[in-house]
């Protein structure tokens, strides 16, 4: 089968505006594939901060924004905070993780959810921002 002429499959919605309280992201890393890809515009939900195991988020860390997964950590230990992925399992990809980060912490660190992919339909002069307003 030639996989070349089937259509992309992908998990996120297409968004061509932005909706209030929503940013376009630039992704400058493949650790999402192929849900994010480096190159395309993740939308960030910035009012959505509670805590879905297995949705993607954007943290804000020293360096800046980096897309993470929180899931439930496997152990004894009492539930005290959110456990993330810097990356998505797949094989032969070396996954790293954080935390427990606290609870209380996560909404200032949590920049948003991830909830599609901006496309826009007109191709707009962006300057050097990495994210623009709604």
């Amino acid at each position: 089968m030639n996989t070349a002429s089937l259509p992309l499959l992908r998990a996120l919605p297409l968004f061509t505006d932005l909706p209030a309280g929503h940013k376009a992201v630039l992704v400058r890393q493949d650790d999402f594939e192929p849900h994010l890809r480096i190159g395309e515009f993740a939308v960030v939900d910035t009012t959505d901060k509670d805590v879905a195991y297995g949705e993607l988020y954007m943290l804000c860390f020293r360096r800046g924004l980096r897309i993470v997964q929180p899931y439930k950590f496997p152990s004894s230990i009492p539930d005290v905070g959110v456990w993330f992925r810097f990356a998505m399992p797949a094989p032969g990809r070396t996954v790293m993780a954080d935390g427990p980060l606290k609870f209380e912490c996560w909404p200032e660190k949590c920049f948003g959810r991830i909830v599609g992919l901006f496309e826009p339909l007109e191709t707009v002069a962006h300057g050097s921002s990495l994210y623009r307003e709604a």
